[in-house]
């Protein structure tokens, strides 16, 4: 369908012109990530894709101090709190972040992005966390710990749906999920999770790949289904030039070192799902 953007760097360098829309979804995007512009495109290619008409709007948080883009630059172009905290939307969005080594209340934007979060909450807003974020919120809604690795996760994983009569999951039968991260959360047993919290997928390690709680309208992704093609290709070369022992991302490269794309169909249906449970 069709995509508007109410601000970001991309809409800026891009000279993005709006279409005329009738009661389009509104989504906000907290972007935590540090290639802003980039994220930015990622999604507004996802979103492309999906079945209605959506509206985007950009947040950062005020609390943090970018190292990879001017900050008047990022005020210019991008919404603070204070500016949304009385507009409706229909659903958010909370990047991942690269913070995962770091506890929670050392991030220096933990405390604003608490905010945030509580105020998405209270307004019923639906909100899918993905990858640190998702780390982030399960530690604050549930108590679910995280844990540093000892080896980065770098890898397209893969997971069978468990509940496919979950209507996030209609018509999906495995998913391929983008992986680059320092932690994991530690799921131990049902009862310290809660019951009203479900795990939808789990990938190769039996680890949780999607979890959803309905009671806070929240569902937790450990990845980037949002990644373009060339992401994990990017991030590797970057890693080697910081340590040249770095493992190259597994189940990405064919045998000719050709990069497959297993996750971007997989990811359009579960954010058309998404967006199709969003009431406006």
């Amino acid at each position: 369908m069709v995509v508007n953007l109410q601000n970001g760097l991309y809409k800026k360098e891009s000279k993005w012109i709006n279409q005329f829309m009738i009661n389009p979804l509104k989504i906000l995007i907290l972007n935590l990530m540090p290639n802003k512009k980039e994220t930015e495109k990622q999604f507004i290619d996802l979103f492309n894709k999906v079945n209605e008409n959506i509206e985007i709007s950009f947040l950062y948080l005020k609390s943090h101090k970018c190292k990879n883009i001017n900050q008047y630059l990022l005020q210019q172009n991008y919404f603070c709190f204070e500016q949304i905290k009385n507009k409706e939307f229909n659903g958010m969005i909370i990047t991942g972040a690269p913070v995962e080594k770091l506890d929670f209340d050392k991030v220096d934007y933990w405390k604003e992005l608490i905010e945030v979060r509580n105020w998405a909450k209270d307004s019923e807003i639906k909100t899918i966390n993905e990858c640190w974020s998702a780390q982030a919120a399960l530690f604050q809604d549930y108590q679910v710990r995280k844990e540093n690795l000892d080896n980065k996760i770098f890898e397209i994983s893969k997971g069978l749906v468990f509940d496919k009569n979950n209507e996030l999951m209609s018509n999906i039968d495995e998913i391929s999920m983008p992986q680059s991260r320092n932690s994991s959360s530690i799921f131990i047993n049902d009862g310290e999770n809660k019951s009203s919290l479900k795990v939808l997928m789990k990938d190769q390690r039996d680890s949780p790949l999607i979890v959803q709680s309905k009671i806070f309208n929240q569902i937790y992704i450990m990845g980037h289904p949002e990644y373009d093609t060339k992401r994990l290709d990017i991030e590797y070369k970057r890693d080697m030039l910081i340590n040249n022992k770095t493992i190259m991302p597994t189940n990405y490269y064919d045998n000719n070192g050709k990069i497959l794309n297993t996750w971007s169909k997989n990811s359009i249906k579960l954010f058309s799902n998404w967006v199709s449970l969003i009431e406006r």
